[in-house]
């Protein structure tokens, strides 16, 4: 029931723009979906990619290109492209180039899922332990997500996500 509750969560999270803001300024990035993503996703990526790799490569690939690339800066690395061809070969969707191996489950849809849900069910006892039973009420540390400023850190910013690879921050003392 918690997994399910879980998943329920990540989806209203992805429904709603799955926003890593904290806009009660607690801390906390509001919405609990962003915990279980931080928390699960690391847990999901080694159940479904490194089974035909083996511990030693696993490692090896993880310290080489990460397993998930978090904010600020998030999105563009880490092995969530590799598992969602994994995981659409499995489902039998349209793939350009598939894999020679089948990671996930080695290849068996039975085998993936509940490697899977066991992943998501290790990620709830994570949160379970560290931030109580209801998992309508985890949140990830907004902190973690703030931007530096180089060369001195003299302030920070709140995390935003960007549209593009141009970074800008405009400050406004008055109004015109």
């Amino acid at each position: 029931a918690r997994e399910t509750q879980m998943t329920a969560l990540l989806d209203q999270w992805s429904a709603d723009g799955a926003s890593r803001l904290d806009s009660t300024l607690d801390g906390t990035i509001d919405a609990p979906g962003a915990a279980i993503m931080d928390t699960a996703f690391p847990l999901m990526a080694r159940a479904a990619m490194c089974g035909p790799l083996g511990t030693g490569l696993c490692k090896t690939v993880e310290a080489r290109t990460g397993l998930f690339d978090a904010p600020p800066g998030g999105e563009y690395a880490g092995w969530h492209q590799y598992m969602q061809k994994d995981l659409r070969t499995l489902l039998g969707q349209p793939v350009k180039s598939k894999y020679s191996i089948r990671y996930c489950g080695k290849g068996k849809a039975s085998a993936c899922a509940a490697s899977l849900w066991a992943a998501l069910k290790a990620a709830g006892d994570k949160l379970a332990g560290a931030q109580g039973a209801d998992p309508a009420q985890w949140h990830s540390d907004a902190t973690k997500e703030q931007i530096d400023f180089s060369p001195l850190p003299l302030f920070k910013m709140r995390f935003t996500n960007r549209p593009s690879g141009i970074q800008q921050v405009i400050s406004f003392d008055g109004h015109r």
